[in-house]
């Protein structure tokens, strides 16, 4: 499995550590239902149950190993290279390029990579298979919704996680992964997911 060499501590902009949060107002955090800048993308500040957390690297850094998009310094240019080439990084740019951001997953993915040839350190020499679960998952139809009698009393969060003894955390991850249904309400000013009672466990 490939990994992620290129990771750094702390956010560079605000310093949290990784796993966390950003500091509202920081230019490097992420957003969640565009994959731009949280700050200059217009789709206003999200709930924090919402929000991207700072995961140790640049947004598109996971998508670039994944797909196999790298870059070395060639002169005084980058160019295009396989992984192994000396000096390699991942290459963040072309995938923000070509890459499509599902809100669903989380991430970027690159629709098509059509290249063809096996010339070195060009882009041609980065033939790889399209992720096709992933390039599905952006067009697939959205499951049904559940009743509306089914959303009477729902949970939070924090009551879900503790009536099912997992911790917060993981029921975001349940939820981004559409494992549990859930929707977000308005509670006073602020949005907070919540989850309806039929996905408890049954006894």
């Amino acid at each position: 499995m490939k990994t992620i060499d290129h990771c750094i501590l702390k956010c560079p902009q605000c310093g949290v550590s990784v796993g966390r949060w950003h500091r509202w107002g920081c230019t490097v955090e992420q957003c969640s239902y565009c994959g731009g800048k949280s700050q200059s993308c217009g789709c206003g500040r999200p709930p924090l149950d919402d929000r991207m957390q700072w995961m140790g690297h640049a947004p598109g850094m996971t998508e670039a190993v994944h797909y196999g998009l790298y870059k070395q310094r060639v002169g005084d240019k980058w160019q295009p290279c396989r992984q192994e080439a000396e000096g390699a990084v991942p290459d963040v740019e072309r995938v923000l390029e070509k890459a499509k951001w599902s809100r669903r997953q989380g991430r970027f993915v690159i629709m098509e990579i059509e290249l063809k040839g096996s010339q070195p350190h060009s882009e041609s020499d980065h033939v790889q298979k399209v992720d096709r679960s992933l390039a599905q998952d952006i067009d697939r139809p959205a499951k049904p919704l559940m009743p509306e009698t089914n959303w009477k009393e729902p949970l939070t969060i924090a009551q879900f996680a503790k009536a099912v003894c997992r911790s917060p955390s993981t029921i975001r991850s349940w939820i981004k992964k559409e494992k549990i249904e859930a929707r977000q309400v308005t509670v006073g000013s602020k949005q907070q997911w919540v989850v309806p009672r039929s996905a408890l466990p049954t006894k």
